[in-house]
């Protein structure tokens, strides 16, 4: 995992874990289809940009190849690519919310992700 990929991930984990919000991270697409299809998790934060299975490939997987529940999860995109093109190929993959990064907290938690 890239130093930059683990930075972010604790950046984020700290600041669900003050909500309250059990939290489990995946170094990369793989891993989060591994997990998703361990347990229930009520949303998914999806990276855009990671190695091995980036995160349009890993929503495509989720929601074309996994079975139910695992194929409805809400997934939420964070991703550094602010352009309104990127945001709705997010939605066009079958992703519920996105959120831009750097991004405020209260954004996040504001977000009302089942709207979508």
């Amino acid at each position: 995992m890239q130093k930059y990929n683990a930075i972010n991930q604790l950046i984020v984990k700290k600041i669900l874990q003050g909500w309250n919000v059990n939290v489990e991270c995946a170094g990369n697409g793989l891993i989060a289809i591994e997990k998703l299809q361990e347990k229930h998790f009520d949303l998914v934060l999806m990276d855009i940009q990671m190695p091995e299975m980036d995160g349009y490939t890993a929503t495509q997987t989720i929601r074309q190849k996994l079975d139910e529940p695992f194929r409805s999860v809400p997934i939420m995109a964070m991703t550094a690519h602010a352009v309104p093109m990127e945001k709705q190929k997010c939605f066009d993959l079958g992703m519920n919310g996105y959120i831009s990064k750097p991004f405020n907290p209260a954004d996040l938690k504001n977000k009302n992700y089942r709207a979508y």
